[in-house]
Formats: structure tokens, C-alpha cells, sequence
């Protein structure tokens, strides 16, 4: 059964539907397998860093921006915020 949340208009899932997902949606998901290789983390952080470079080369520094800011993101989710060994 799609609800919504109190305080906000993000439908989410409660009841037999559910199936044990706990709060909202998360756009990456640290704890999924695919992220547990640290190369594949730097990898995914440096991929979009990349591309803002080339985009900015060609002076379209709206895309250019744009990819820094999906790179920064990644960046903070997938180095900055993840956890340390032994903290989960």
C-alpha cells in the first residue's frame, strides 16, 4: 500500500508491501556488493570529474558543472561518508 510520509508528499511504501525497506529510497546505496572494491568507488568518483573536464574544454561549463556536482556527490557518498573498518 503506497502512503505518504508524515511532514512531507514523498509517497513511500507500508504494510505487507514493504518487504523491509526502511525509510526512503536512496539514490546510491553504499551497502550494496557492487561498491565494495575501493577501485570501483575511485573509479565512479573520477569517471564524472572527467567527463566535467572534457565538457569544460568545449566551453559548455553548464554540463561541465553539472558532472562536478554528480562527481562531488559520489565523491562524499562513496569516500567521504563511507564507513571506516570495523564501523558499520
Amino acid at each position: 500500500m503506497l502512503m505518504h510520509c508524515r511532514g512531507c508528499a514523498i509517497p513511500t511504501l507500508r504494510g505487507p508491501d514493504r518487504a523491509g525497506i526502511t525509510g526512503h529510497m536512496r539514490l546510491i546505496d553504499p551497502k550494496h556488493p557492487f561498491f565494495q572494491p575501493a577501485w570501483r568507488r575511485y573509479l565512479l568518483v573520477a569517471a564524472p570529474f572527467a567527463w566535467a573536464f572534457v565538457e569544460l574544454s568545449f566551453d559548455n561549463t553548464i554540463w561541465a558543472y553539472l558532472f562536478a556536482g554528480i562527481g562531488g556527490f559520489l565523491g562524499w557518498t562513496l569516500i567521504v561518508a563511507w564507513p571506516k573498518d570495523g564501523a558499520e
